[in-house]
């Protein structure tokens, strides 16, 4: 059972994807917003579209168009903003488990190439913070190096922890901007 549905929630969600087609994927793939083109995924769009996003967590598909090839580059996109108030944070959450259903969350779904996280303010319309990252790098990551509970001698301070939201009753896995950005996993960050 994905997370109950709020039309606030989603209205926040949509107007952030509209802002980032301005200020963050024509500087994270270095080109004119005209040369960019997104197909939504919602699982409320069809068949395909449920598998997408409901199955892969596949948000977005984003097709960059360049001169040099024939045809767009297509991306799969997995995409999450928070509200401004987290911006302090600096880091990245993915949902693990669903402990009210018992049943795995995005973690074990994610199969989109990039995720773009981002800390979207609302009432200024603006993204305050942004990065864009390679799953595949993140995902296998977990597996080999399980850097959730991993805590440097040094700072004392995890840089990746699990965690539970009491609310949805599911547990995340937080990621910090510079643990992502010291394991090369970036591959875009707000200027």
């Amino acid at each position: 059972m994905p997370t109950a549905y709020s039309q606030g929630n989603q209205s926040f969600s949509d107007n952030a994807h509209v802002c980032a087609q301005a200020q963050i994927y024509p500087e994270l793939f270095n080109v004119k917003p005209e040369q960019l083109k997104f197909t939504s995924t919602s699982l409320s769009l069809g068949a395909k579209e449920k598998i997408l996003d409901g199955e892969m967590a596949i948000d977005r598909i984003v097709s960059v168009k360049v001169r040099w090839f024939r045809a767009d580059i297509e991306f799969t996109i997995q995409e999450r903003f928070r509200r401004k108030k987290y911006a302090k944070h600096k880091d990245i959450t993915i949902t693990e488990w669903n402990k009210t259903t018992d049943m795995k969350s995005e973690l074990f779904k994610l199969n989109a190439g990039i995720f773009v996280y981002g800390y979207y303010d609302d009432e200024a319309d603006n993204m305050l913070d942004w990065i864009a990252f390679n799953t595949a790098a993140l995902l296998h990551s977990t597996v080999v190096k399980c850097p959730f509970i991993l805590v440097p001698p040094i700072t004392g301070k995890a840089p990746t922890k699990r965690e539970n939201n009491p609310r949805s009753n599911q547990d995340f896995l937080t990621f910090t901007f510079d643990y992502l950005e010291k394991s090369g996993f970036v591959i875009g960050r707000k200027k």
